[in-house]
């Protein structure tokens, strides 16, 4: 497997993806509370506003795993919560 290619202070197999969504997120939700005309759904909140809520979070729950990387503490990496395997398993289950 080959290292990942580290650009500045971000790790090119993801992360500067999910910190753009993280702040863009975070800028669709400021801006969406000044908006005036814009369909609301329930006490005021507007669509756009759970929507960016929503991938908000989902991108801070990726975050949380580069940041435990970061630190070396034993993780499991996002790749393996979608179910990807690692090339060492399927080769040590191969030779059997």
């Amino acid at each position: 497997m080959k290292p990942a290619v580290t650009v500045c202070c971000y790790n090119a197999s993801g992360e500067l993806f999910w910190r753009s969504v993280a702040y863009v997120s975070l800028v669709e939700l400021f801006v969406e509370a000044f908006r005036a005309n814009t369909q609301t759904w329930l006490a005021g909140v507007r669509i756009t506003q759970i929507v960016a809520l929503l991938a908000l979070v989902v991108a801070l729950y990726v975050l949380s795993f580069y940041a435990q990387q970061r630190a070396g503490k034993d993780s499991t990496s996002p790749q393996q919560l979608l179910g990807e395997e690692n090339d060492s398993n399927s080769v040590s289950q191969e030779g059997h």
